[in-house]
């Protein structure tokens, strides 16, 4: 767990290795995990996201037809400054820069891990029992080494992150609240005889 910006009241990146060159779920997925295995992946996880953004929209009468859903991640569907984070009036508060720095954290730790490999691989004691002849032992793969400054990173966000486990919310509030979809005990605001009675009620997921 790791906070995006020293001033966050709490953690907001979840970031983990896994032994397996991992690209996301699809048919058969976890069958191509060890196909390289020479690789790794840096998962880097955005919680406590402060997307507003997002509609989940019904597309006709037919109950079986799937909705229209859409994120709005990034360039849309982030709230403004000054909302989030308890007053936080920063210019960049959002969570697009988020995983912009957990992607610069995670090369930076690995580059100080190269280094010190590489001091270790000169010591006399060890350099017979270590055939490298190498000064780098890793390469990244994604984003990759053409995507270096901060502009392309974000722009490499805005293009091939993804999620799962998605939710919603039905926040419980006010009437007059125009965000609020359920009252106190439950009631679809604006409705009768309807209720929702699960996780989505929480103001924030």
């Amino acid at each position: 767990m790791k906070k995006s910006k020293p001033s966050l009241p709490n953690p907001d990146l979840l970031i983990f290795l896994l032994p397996a060159d991992f690209h996301g779920y699809y048919p058969k997925y976890s069958e191509n995990l060890a196909q390289q295995k020479s690789r790794m992946t840096w998962a880097i996880l955005k919680a406590q996201t402060h997307n507003r953004g997002g509609r989940v929209m019904i597309k006709d009468l037919d109950p079986t037809s799937r909705p229209s859903i859409n994120f709005h991640y990034y360039q849309d569907g982030t709230g403004p400054a000054g909302q989030a984070y308890n007053g936080d009036k920063s210019a960049e508060i959002d969570d697009l820069e988020a995983v912009v720095s957990g992607i610069e954290y995670v090369r930076n730790m690995v580059t100080d891990a190269n280094n010190v490999v590489n001091v270790v691989d000169r010591l006399d004691v060890i350099q017979g029992l270590l055939s490298r002849n190498k000064e780098t032992y890793y390469a990244e793969v994604h984003p990759g080494p053409d995507v270096q400054t901060r502009d392309d990173v974000r722009e490499w966000v805005r293009t091939h992150s993804w999620g799962h486990h998605a939710c919603g919310t039905c926040m419980m509030g006010r009437e007059d609240d125009p965000m609020a979809v359920v009252d106190s005990k439950f009631n679809v605001i604006g409705t009768k005889g309807l209720r929702i009675v699960d996780a989505s009620i929480f103001p924030r997921i």
